[in-house]
């Protein structure tokens, strides 16, 4: 499958097709040069790509890295929540800073200020 970048909004939308109770496990994708299709069960989402490239994230991860990062699932989900609040729709990024035993997590928004929260993480 070729690289592609699928709206925000359009994997919130195919997410809640998965995660409906009665939705069948399977999702069939379809691709052409400027939009996807996902068929979950008798439900069909379309959508245009994002035309551009993606990062290469590649480059900005270290390699041989031995260091392990072990955080909750649950607290940490909770934590971009409440920083996100006041991240914009454009951006919504959320930084992260990891120092000994804490991970912080801060948000800017010029428009609606900022935010930080810090959760007890295992870093080794």
């Amino acid at each position: 499958m070729p690289s592609v970048i699928v709206p925000r909004k359009t994997i919130g939308e195919l997410r809640k097709l998965i995660d409906e109770p009665d939705a069948e496990t399977g999702v069939e994708i379809r691709l052409s040069n400027a939009r996807i299709r996902f068929d979950v069960g008798p439900a069909i989402l379309r959508s245009r790509l994002i035309d551009g490239t993606f990062p290469d994230y590649a480059r900005v991860i270290p390699v041989g890295n031995d260091k392990e990062l072990t955080v909750d699932k649950k607290e940490f989900e909770q934590a971009v929540d409440r920083v996100s609040t006041v991240s914009s729709e454009r951006g919504r990024a959320v930084k992260l800073s990891l120092t000994s035993g804490k991970l912080m997590l801060s948000v800017t928004n010029p428009d609606s200020g900022s935010a930080t929260e810090e959760i007890e993480v295992e870093y080794g």
